[in-house]
């Protein structure tokens, strides 16, 4: 047993940014999208509106972390980033910030994402990125492994030079590669996504679990199928709700209280 760490930050994607989370008091999101004419489904500006803002950093799972579980927690998680954009946040943060915390907590996106930049990072820390992923999940393709290696070595070298313990996870899925890393990169057992569906998925079937639910949209038989495999812990566009947050931080925060980081 160790002392509960009070000063964490948490680097992500979307899953950390807390996407798709929305305070209903504003107004019923279907009603919202109607009013400003969001017909696309692929519009997800709403996300982003300033009167949802408080309501999404208290309701995701780095907001439950401080409210239920007593820690302080800032969140630089960025809605979809990939891997190597994760890495530079980290990198970023660490060189610009006056004081260090107890623990950082990097959940990694899939390897399969990568980031084409449309300007300079370093002189414009909000840059826009285009994300693309690859035609299937189940590719494994040696570069995409080596990339993601590499990026999770690269961290744990930073934080290591910081002196701040790190602890991994990834958003969708475990996979080969993570086995790959010695025990001194410490990976959290369970994916956000089989924690936050609140069941059991396979190692072998999270992959092709995430890139089906990702465009059930775009084929009729994806689309009956991903709909069986629903959960009332993930919002409609495959991101955790409320209860998929809630149940994210209880794990994450047993990781943290009863295991040697």
């Amino acid at each position: 047993m160790i002392n509960i760490f009070m000063n964490i930050w948490c680097f992500g994607d979307s899953w950390t940014w807390g996407a798709e989370l929305w305070d209903d008091n504003i107004c019923p999101l279907p009603i919202y999208k109607k009013k400003m004419k969001m017909i696309d489904d692929r519009v997800d500006s709403w996300m982003y509106i300033p009167e949802n803002r408080n309501y999404v950093t208290s309701n995701r799972w780095t907001g439950i972390l401080e409210s239920d579980y007593g820690h302080t927690v800032r969140n630089f998680g960025e809605n979809g980033a990939c891997n190597n954009q994760i890495l530079e946040k980290l990198v970023h943060t660490l060189e610009h910030e006056t004081s260090l915390p107890e623990l950082i907590i990097i959940s990694w996106t899939t390897q399969y994402r990568y980031t084409e930049r449309v300007d300079d990072w370093k002189q414009k820390e909000n840059s826009y990125s285009k994300h693309k992923s690859m035609p299937s999940p189940n590719w494994r393709d040696v570069v995409f492994e080596d990339s993601f290696f590499q990026v999770v070595n690269t961290a744990f070298s930073i934080t290591h030079e910081y002196d701040v313990p790190m602890l991994n996870t990834n958003a969708f899925f475990n996979n080969k590669v993570c086995n790959k890393f010695p025990k001194h990169i410490r990976f959290a057992d369970q994916s956000l996504l089989s924690v936050g569906t609140g069941r059991h998925i396979t190692d072998n079937s999270r992959a092709d679990w995430h890139f089906e639910f990702s465009n059930w949209k775009s084929n009729l038989k994806n689309k009956i199928g991903i709909r069986r495999m629903s959960t009332i812990n993930l919002a409609e566009g495959g991101h955790p709700n409320e209860q998929g947050h809630k149940l994210i931080a209880k794990y994450i925060n047993e990781v943290i209280t009863n295991e040697n980081i």
